[in-house]
């Protein structure tokens, strides 16, 4: 967990150091208050890793691997790992039906996938919800964390 918790932040840090460098830093869509930072975070840490972990491992991925049982990559991949992380992928873009458009970042979908696979490899290892929620939690809250502070260096 806490190599994870490195690495990501790691990474985090690269990647908003690289948004600078190219000016497409998104800063924090709400004003910088208290109860603004603290209510986000808090959906992050409490409500958004666990239940995106359940939707999407917990519930998904036991049902893919009742149907698809083959794994890629040498044995290390699931294909129902694969195809939910695909899944979770896709729900980090913003669909609207009237009229119909489709916006996405490409970076956030890919790592979004990439996690995705991580977390599910976490679940299928351990059988235990506890831990991709764990990841999925800390990794929200470090980059939620990385974009209030990139907000507050660039407004000054």
């Amino acid at each position: 967990m806490l190599k994870f918790t490195l690495l990501f932040t790691a990474g985090s840090v690269v990647s908003y150091l690289l948004t600078l460098l190219t000016d497409s830093f998104q800063a924090f869509a709400y004003p910088l208050a208290a109860p603004n930072i603290i209510g986000h975070l808090g959906f992050q840490l409490f409500l958004s890793g666990p239940s995106e972990e359940l939707i999407f491992r917990a519930f998904s991925m036991t049902l893919l691997s009742l149907m698809i049982r083959k794994r890629m990559m040498n044995g290390k991949v699931s294909y129902a790992n694969l195809i939910a992380a695909v899944i979770f992928g896709m729900a980090h873009m913003c669909f609207s039906f009237s009229p119909f458009s489709v916006q996405f970042g490409s970076f956030q979908v890919i790592l979004s996938i990439v996690l995705g696979i991580f977390y599910g490899d976490c679940y299928e290892k351990t059988k235990s919800m506890y831990y991709p929620m764990l990841m999925h939690s800390i990794s929200n809250i470090v980059t939620v964390s990385i974009s209030i502070l990139g907000t507050y260096v660039t407004s000054k």
